[in-house]
């Protein structure tokens, strides 16, 4: 076949599905391409009900091709990779992308013939649209192949990939066509076509350029026919974009309508909605790494105190689950799942990605992810409650490794993570920096205990002492003593957590200068991998307010920071080593996942000491999503992220989040650098949909130091203004 847009002879007059048939079954490239100069007008009724394809054709496994375009070839031959754009400098690199294009466009031509065999009932408007853009296509496969041959490469030299055909083949109605033809293949060209036009422009291929500047006009047009129709068949008490999302198959869906360079322009010219363009711009699946799940129960430890599902938790945790449950995208990857009770806003996401956060598909049940491959479940932590919700899914992981958590609770346990420093600190040297035997924490079975105690603590000459139920977090239930004596509603505090959960840990309440975690990941081989350290902030209770990332010694008095390093950068990262090991070797078995240990620097009768664990949580921890920020931030600023609640932004004078939000992002907008890599200079970025947030907000706080960040809020009154009190 000579390469020319005129060289195969048009077919002069014939009906709609003749003309289809011979597009898809024909084995010659040239039938396929052959175009009609005149369509006969569709086949009258009883002209239909006569016709072998009147009722509409099955679809056939493949369809018809020459030997060398056999989409047999990809499953039996060594498969070609498309060429990096980088490496399109090179003649035959840019004719084998085209190569590739051409079968795309080869196959969007056979796909629509097929649409045409499958639904001679479709509107007559419909069906000569589809035909019209088949013919569109037929003209861009003959103008790629006539270009490819011109650099040096023929139509069929490599095997061709069938994807496109698999997706969209076994389709059942014309909706489906649409939904996964116009609205998902063809919608993302709008993006590969023009980011490729631009490639070739600059290499200095304008002929391929062209090409593909003309593939972009006409897809917009094949989108907007498209989506007239979707909507004309879609369910009318739905949005386009649920509608589209749930009509999509598997294992199309919403991320297969990008591509390279998010075209919003081209959406809106093909009529799109904004919404649907601000949905499918932040909108993520994976394309073919299977999924890890990602889950936030931050009542973990009190779902294990209840020992059985059905936990029902405090108003207050209710809502932090609720608010803050995206936050697991922190630490989920771009093709990875997060479960939260409601998807996030595209205009919240759509600020994320802006600064270079991976974006994940949210999931608002389980039920949508029983037919999916997974590889991993990660819940914030093992409980019967998490093990209730996720151990459906185990069958669909294709990890044999990959298990519900079988880790002892008693790892969960203050009591336990007290006994491990008191065995530590034993088997050790003695250490001046390291805290003495007094201050570690002893579990208390009885009131008795606990008067016993709080007596021992008392005359070691510490004032204060603090009473903490075995399984709790955050800073949270929790009781503080003063001088060695339990008042009344103290003693019925300690009387109800040891009824609940048997001990109560009772320890020196310490004054803290750091308070920081260290988080690692243990593997399969039950090997450590130190994941880093945050420094975090607590309130005058010892509550859980936020982390301070990028510079961990911001703000620290020198003696702190001598004893954190003591001359030598590895210091504490070689003490927490050997600390993790001590977690690992003293149990029997234990899964694989995430665990950190908090500690504190404190001092006391004028001397900085090291508390090496205040507790061990094997589980995800804000220390560990803190951690994950530290990526975001441009090399040596300082971060702060900070979790405020409704309380705190009334006392600051805003009614609502999304107020308080906005106004804090009009102060301090986001600055990134110009280094490429998408990292914030400065500004105010939040990490939780506001326009979601009932109780609870979290906001990353990024500035030159410690002090520029602490400047941002000092005119406001309230807690937030004063926040600077929690470092």
């Amino acid at each position: 076949m000579k390469a020319t847009s005129n060289a195969i002879p048009p077919v002069t007059v014939v009906e709609i599905n003749e003309f289809a048939e011979n597009v898809l079954f024909a084995t010659n490239l040239e039938t396929k391409l052959r175009r009609p100069v005149d369509i006969r007008s569709e086949m009258r009724g009883d002209e239909r009900r006569d016709s072998p394809v009147a009722a509409g054709i099955e679809s056939p496994r493949v369809p018809g091709r020459p030997d060398g375009l056999s989409l047999d070839r990809w499953h039996s031959e060594a498969r070609i990779e498309f060429p990096n754009p980088t490496g399109l400098h090179k003649d035959e690199e840019r004719a084998l992308a085209i190569h590739f294009f051409a079968n795309h466009e080869l196959l969007a031509v056979e796909l629509m013939a097929l649409c045409l065999l499958k639904f001679p009932d479709a509107p007559a408007e419909f069906r000569h649209g589809v035909l019209q853009t088949l013919i569109e296509e037929q003209v861009h496969t003959e103008l790629y192949i006539e270009r490819m041959q011109q650099l040096g490469i023929t139509f069929g030299q490599f095997p061709v990939n069938d994807f496109f055909w698999k997706c969209t083949a076994p389709m059942s109605s014309p909706i489906d066509f649409v939904a996964q033809m116009s609205l998902t293949f063809e919608q993302a060209n709008l993006d590969y076509s023009k980011f490729y036009a631009e490639t070739f422009n600059t290499l200095g291929d304008a002929d391929t350029a062209k090409i593909l500047e003309r593939i972009h006009l006409d897809e917009i047009g094949h989108v907007s026919h498209g989506l007239k129709w979707f909507k004309h068949w879609q369910q009318p008490d739905e949005s386009e974009w649920d509608a589209y999302r749930h009509t999509v198959k598997f294992p199309l869906t919403p991320s297969r309508a990008k591509g390279i360079g998010f075209q919003v322009e081209a959406r809106q010219r093909a009529g799109l909605t904004d919404d649907f363009i601000a949905q499918l711009q932040v909108y993520s699946h994976s394309k073919g790494r299977t999924p890890n799940v990602y889950s936030f129960n931050p009542a973990c430890e009190a779902e294990i105190a209840h020992g059985r599902p059905g936990l029902a938790a405090v108003k207050a945790v209710q809502q932090l689950a609720a608010d803050l449950a995206s936050l697991m995208m922190l630490v989920a990857r771009r093709d990875d799942v997060v479960l939260v009770p409601r998807r996030p806003g595209p205009a919240f996401l759509a600020a994320l990605q802006n600064v270079g956060c991976d974006i994940p598909e949210f999931v608002e049940s389980t039920d949508d992810l029983r037919d999916r491959t997974l590889t991993s479940l990660q819940p914030w932590g093992w409980s019967p409650e998490s093990r209730a919700q996720l151990t459906p899914l185990m069958p669909q992981l294709n990890d044999p490794r990959s298990t519900i958590d079988q880790r002892p609770t008693e790892l969960f346990s203050k009591a336990w993570s007290a006994q491990l420093l008191q065995t530590w600190i034993d088997d050790r040297d003695r250490d001046d920096w390291i805290c003495p035997a007094e201050v570690v924490g002893q579990s208390c079975v009885s009131m008795n205990d606990v008067e016993e105690q709080l007596t021992r603590i008392a005359e070691a000459g510490y004032e204060t002492a603090v009473a903490k139920a075995i399984y709790g977090a955050s800073g949270q239930n929790a009781c503080r003593i003063n001088e060695g004596t339990l008042a009344d509603d103290q003693r019925r505090w300690v009387t109800r957590a040891l009824s609940a959960q048997g001990a109560v840990v009772v320890e020196p309440w310490l004054t803290g200068l750091m308070d920081f975690s260290v988080h690692a990941d243990i593997r399969h081989d039950n090997s450590l991998a130190t994941a880093g350290i945050t420094r975090f902030l607590t309130d005058g209770r010892g509550q859980y307010r936020g982390a301070l990332i990028g510079r961990l010694v911001d703000g620290l008095e020198q003696d702190v920071v001598r004893g954190l390093y003591g001359g030598e950068s590895r210091r504490l990262y070689r003490l927490y080593d050997d600390i993790f090991a001590s977690v690992v070797n003293r149990l029997d078995t234990i899964t694989p996942g995430p665990v950190g240990i908090d500690g504190l620097v404190y001092r006391h009768n004028d001397e900085v000491w090291l508390k090496p664990i205040v507790e061990i949580n094997p589980r995800f921890t804000m220390g560990r999503l803190a951690l994950s920020l530290n990526r975001r931030l441009r090399t040596g600023r300082a971060g702060v992220w900070l979790i405020i609640n409704k309380r705190d932004v009334a006392a600051a004078g805003f009614a609502e989040f999304p107020d308080f939000a906005a106004a804090m992002q009009e102060r301090y907008p986001v600055q990134c650098d110009d280094t490429g890599k998408t990292q914030i200079s400065e500004g105010v970025l939040i990490t939780n949909d506001p326009d979601h947030a009932q109780a609870y907000l979290s906001m990353l706080v990024v500035g030159r130091s410690l002090d520029a960040c602490k400047s941002c809020f000092d005119d406001l009154p309230g807690p937030i203004g004063n926040w600077r009190q929690w470092c």
